[in-house]
C-alpha cells in the first residue's frame, strides 16, 4: 500500500546505472570507442560470467543497466524525522492491553482498510481496529485444520482481503479478517519449496526459495518464481550449486509501492520491480561508507549467483514513498538505517536509527509507508517510557499540546506495543 512517483524533471532524474561503467570500475579498464566491437565482446563475456548466463535461460539475464543508483554517501548521528515529516502529523496509537490481546515481539505489521494486522515472532496473529481496539486472534497454535505451529511467512493479501500464513512444512492457510476461514493447503506452493511468498493477485503469487536447493537433475533450481493459477509463469535467480548455499532471508523481502510490487534479497545491493519478471529498480551504493576491505562490488556478481564470499550488509527493511526511501540494514551484526531523498538525490546512513527529537523518541525503524506517504513504526512500551523520561529531563515546552499529550500517556512496562505514524513531506 505504497506509491512511488518518479519525477521526469531533469533536476530530479536518477543517474542511470551504466553496466559498462560498472564493469570498468570492477576490472580497472576503459572501453575505447575505436575498439567498439572488441569491447562489446568483452562486455558480453564478463556479463555472462557474472550473471550465470547458461542453458539458454533468459530468466537468468537480469540487466542492471535498468536500475537507478541510490548513493548513500553521508554518515549522520541519527536520521531526524522532525525535518522529514509534516508538522503535527505524528500520532501515537496504543494497542489495547488485555489478557487475550497480549503481544510479544512484532515481526509483521500490515494496515488494511479498517484494521491493523500484527504478526508476532512466536507465530501468533492478532487484529486491531485503526483505533487500537482488539478485534480477534487469527488461527490458533496447533497441528489441526486452520492451525499453525511455526509460521515462516505471514502476508495480508490486498486482493482477496485475507491474511495468508505459510507454516513449517509448507502448510498454507488463508483467514478472513472479519472471521472464519478461506482455504487451506495451497498445494501449488510445495513443489517450489518457497521460504517466502507474496500475493500479486487473488491467484497469483511471487515465491522465494532462499536455501532449499533441489537435486542437480531438477530444473526447478531457482530462488524466485511467479506462479499464476497453479503454474510457474516466470523464474529467476538460479542456484549455481547444490552443495553449499547460504541462507539469505529477512522478515519481509517483498513490499508494495502503490500498485507496484518490489523484491530484494538480503546481502545483495539490488532492489527489483516485479511485473511478469524481475527488473532491477535500484542499485544501493554504500561504497563510501562501508569498509572497502569488507565490501567490494567485485563480488556482487558472485553473490547474485548464490556464492558466499566475505561479509556483506543485509537489507532487512526497504519501504518507499513518493519522495523518500527508508531502510534498515544489518552490517557485521549491527543494525543500521538509511534514508534516500528522491527529490534531492541524496542519501544518508546512521548506526543509531530514526529520531523524533521533539518527543525524544529514538532508535526506531520504519515498518512501511502507505499510499499517502504516511510512515508506520512499532514501538515497545519501554521505548515510550524512556522517551517520556528524557523529555521531562530536557525542560520541555509545556505550552506545546503535542508534548503535553505525550507526557500524559499512562504507560506500564508490560503494556502492548504502540504504533506511531507520521506523514512525510513531499
Amino acid at each position: 500500500m505504497r506509491v512511488a512517483v518518479q519525477s521526469t524533471n531533469a533536476n530530479n532524474h536518477f543517474a542511470p546505472f551504466r553496466l559498462d561503467n560498472y564493469l570498468s570500475s570492477l576490472f580497472n579498464f576503459n572501453f575505447i570507442p575505436m575498439q567498439k566491437y572488441r569491447s562489446l565482446a568483452l562486455l558480453a563475456m564478463i556479463a555472462s560470467v557474472m550473471y550465470g548466463c547458461s542453458n539458454n535461460k533468459p530468466e537468468e539475464n537480469i540487466d542492471l543497466s535498468t536500475a537507478s543508483v541510490l548513493k548513500i554517501d553521508k554518515a549522520v548521528p541519527e536520521i531526524l524525522i522532525d525535518s522529514l515529516s509534516e508538522q503535527g502529523s505524528l500520532t501515537i496509537l496504543p494497542l489495547e492491553t488485555a489478557e487475550r490481546s497480549l503481544i510479544g515481539k512484532v515481526n509483521y505489521l500490515y494496515k488494511t482498510d479498517s484494521s491493523f494486522v500484527v504478526g508476532e515472532q512466536n507465530g501468533a496473529i492478532k487484529v486491531f481496529t485503526t483505533n487500537g481496539k482488539f478485534i480477534r486472534a487469527i488461527g490458533a497454535m496447533g497441528k489441526g485444520p486452520f492451525e499453525h505451529l511455526t509460521p515462516t511467512d505471514i502476508r495480508y493479501n490486498d486482493y482477496s482481503k485475507n491474511v495468508e500464513v505459510m507454516d513449517i512444512g509448507l502448510k498454507f492457510t488463508g483467514y478472513k479478517i472479519a472471521g472464519g476461514n478461506d482455504f487451506e493447503n495451497l498445494e501449488l506452493m510445495k513443489q517450489y519449496k518457497p521460504t517466502l511468498f507474496f500475493p500479486l493477485g487473488q491467484k497469483k503469487y511471487a515465491l522465494y526459495n532462499n536455501s532449499n536447493v533441489m537435486s542437480a537433475d531438477d530444473d526447478e533450481t531457482n530462488r524466485f518464481y511467479i506462479i499464476e493459477n497453479g503454474k510457474a509463469t516466470s523464474k529467476a535467480l538460479p542456484f549455481q550449486s547444490t552443495k553449499v548455499v547460504r541462507q539469505i532471508i529477512s522478515a519481509n523481502q517483498f513490499s508494495n509501492v502503490g500498485k507496484t510490487s518490489i523484491f530484494y534479497e538480503t546481502g545483495f545491493p539490488v532492489v527489483y520491480t516485479i511485473t511478469d519478471k524481475l527488473t532491477p529498480r535500484y542499485y544501493i551504493d554504500f561504497r563510501n561508507i562501508l569498509p572497502k576491505e569488507q565490501f567490494s562490488y567485485e563480488k556482487v556478481g558472485a553473490l547474485i549467483r548464490g556464492k558466499e564470499e566475505g561479509k556483506f550488509f543485509r537489507i532487512f527493511e526497504f519501504t518507499e514513498g513518493q519522495r523518500f526511501i527508508l531502510g534498515n540494514i544489518d552490517y557485521l551484526q549491527s543494525a543500521s538505517f538509511f534514508m534516500y531523498d528522491k527529490k534531492m538525490n541524496k542519501g544518508v546512513y546512521t548506526g543509531l536509527g530514526f529520531l523524533y527529537d521533539k518527543l525524544k523518541i529514538r532508535s526506531f525503524k520504519i515498518d512501511f509507508m502507505d499510499q499517502e506517504d504516511t510512515a508506520y513504526a512499532v514501538l515497545t512500551a519501554v521505548s515510550i517510557i524512556n522517551a517520556q523520561k528524557q523529555l521531562r529531563e530536557s525542560d520541555p515546552d509545556l505550552t506545546d499540546l503535542q508534548i503535553r499529550n505525550f507526557l500524559a500517556l499512562k504507560v506500564d512496562t508490560y503494556d502492548n506495543p504502540f504504533i506511531i505514524s507520521f506523514k512525510l513531506k513531499q
